[in-house]
């Protein structure tokens, strides 16, 4: 008789989550012989000027959790 079990497993918790602010919500190009604005979720519009005073902005919390578990 031959018995053999195995397990794997781990778990992670607090990783890094990367999430992004600030991001690209539409594009416009009232003139076709200019290049294109991107328009993003801090711009400000003042009548027909657009102004886009931030990039996009990265930002990293410690919420992530991750497992693993595996059997034979």
């Amino acid at each position: 008789m031959k018995l053999t079990l195995a397990y794997v497993g781990g778990r992670g918790r607090k990783l890094f989550l990367l999430n992004w602010a600030n991001r690209i919500v539409s594009v416009v190009q009232p003139d076709p012989t200019k290049a294109a604005t991107p328009v993003r979720q801090f711009s400000i519009v003042q009548g027909t000027t657009l102004l886009n005073p931030f990039a996009e902005i990265d930002y990293k919390t410690s919420g992530g959790e991750d497992s693993y578990g595996s059997r034979s």
